[in-house]
């Protein structure tokens, strides 16, 4: 990365390297030994489920959309991504810190395609009216 200076202008200059850096690195033709194997596939995973997220209107992303608790983890795992692509060097080092927001990116993406589908509670629920 380029060195950040203390002003917001340079961060917003370094913000597409440190977005390459936390999202796409390593390139599959850069990476050395298996844990950076598994890391391409794994970053090849998580950009085909934002895209699916994108592409398909999935039922509960109104529910997602409503609720700002959501918003709140999702804007919480975005600036994890970006603090650690600011200042973490080294891939592997990477692989660690990602994972927290990576587990909650994926909550986010399976609570948006399973909201509004039936549960064990609308069968089993003894109260509900017929």
């Amino acid at each position: 990365l380029d060195s950040l200076r203390p002003d917001p202008i340079s961060f917003l200059q370094v913000l597409p390297q440190a977005g390459n850096h936390v999202f796409l690195r390593p390139y599959p033709w850069e990476a050395h030994g298996f844990l950076q194997y598994a890391m391409v596939i794994q970053n090849f995973f998580i950009i085909c489920l934002v895209a699916l997220i994108f592409w398909f209107k999935f039922p509960g992303r109104e529910i997602l959309r409503r609720n700002l608790l959501f918003g709140v983890l999702l804007v919480f795992c975005l600036s994890i991504y970006l603090s650690i692509g600011y200042t973490i060097p080294f891939p592997g080092a990477i692989v660690r810190y990602r994972c927290i927001p990576e587990t909650c990116l994926c909550l986010l993406a399976a609570l948006g395609a399973l909201a509004g589908r039936p549960t064990d509670y609308d069968y089993f629920n003894v109260y509900k009216k017929n």
